[in-house]
């Protein structure tokens, strides 16, 4: 890229698609770009000899991100409150220049069909790969990453457990209700409500929190922490109102979703939400760690 005053080259470059020419970002000279090809390589590399299936590849914002999830054959899964939680790794390649080649952890339990997001599992993130041109040297972190990742059903267990024992009341629907639905104050003009259809919105928004928490199979435990966050968690995925943004690229719900996943919004707005609904209950504290893990303390 060259400097747009007196034209001079920079150290900049623009990151495009070879075959449509859509600019995706700007990267350093001392950005190597990981093509997807480099991902398969790195994980055939990493996960030689162990059994598992690619379960899903795409991209999001034109390719500006890529991913794969797979999943294990022998991966154990977790088990509470009469459910099961499918544990994936999805490895996340950044093609803008945003930053890192990175390994998460996300799980998929069938019987309310969130296919994506955990939440507190959701964007748990063992590996941060620096786009270099050794990227292969690094097959040893994946491999111990993988390791890890194994290890999680049996916390995701006791999490699931924690939040299942933890009886939440109606004070603490409310609550959630308004930190996640807020409803605007009316603005009166000439005698009228200007933003009418922004509070028609919300309030129809909290309306189907509500049928979703005490009426929708996909949520159940009602009156337990962990109903509260599926109820949220489902409402996230399905029923959230969606704006269309030609722009960035990030034109429908699935992508809007996978895209709070990666970047650890997710994790954010879930942990936060408990955290107003518990206040005063006997879990002290909802926060997420520096890797995006929702940590219960009593």
């Amino acid at each position: 890229l060259y400097d747009p005053e007196d034209f001079a080259p920079t150290d900049y470059h623009g990151l495009k698609r070879s075959d449509t020419g859509r600019i995706l970002g700007v990267g350093s000279d001392q950005f190597t770009v990981v093509q997807n090809s480099d991902v398969e390589a790195l994980l055939g590399e990493a996960l030689d000899g162990a059994g598992y299936a690619v379960a899903s590849i795409g991209a999001l914002a034109h390719g500006k991100t890529t991913f794969v999830s797979v999943d294990f054959d022998d991966a154990p899964t977790a088990n509470a409150g009469g459910q099961e939680v499918f544990p994936y790794l999805a490895v996340v390649n950044g093609n803008d220049g945003s930053g890192a080649l990175r390994v998460y952890a996300t799980g998929i339990r069938p019987e309310c069909y969130n296919t994506i997001d955990m939440g507190w599992l959701a964007g748990v993130q063992f590996a941060r790969l620096r786009h270099t041109t050794n990227i292969m040297s690094r097959i040893p972190e994946v491999q111990a990453d993988v390791r890890k990742f194994l290890d999680l059903p049996a916390k995701a267990s006791r999490v699931i457990g924690t939040l299942i024992d933890t009886r939440v009341d109606a004070t603490a629907y409310r609550r959630a209700l308004e930190f996640a639905t807020p409803i605007p104050e009316p603005k009166v003009k000439d005698g009228k409500t200007v933003n009418q259809q922004a509070i028609t919105i919300a309030e129809k928004q909290r309306d189907k929190v509500l049928d979703l928490a005490y009426n929708d199979e996909r949520v159940g435990f009602q009156n337990t922490a962990w109903g509260l966050f599926q109820t949220f968690s489902t409402f996230d995925q399905w029923e959230r109102r969606f704006r269309r943004t030609e722009s960035s690229g990030v034109t429908t719900h699935q992508q809007a979703t996978l895209t709070r996943l990666f970047s650890g919004e997710q994790a954010s707005r879930d942990a936060n939400r408990l955290a107003v609904a518990l206040r005063g209950a006997d879990i002290t504290s909802v926060k997420v760690d520096g890797k995006g893990t929702l940590v219960l303390a009593r």
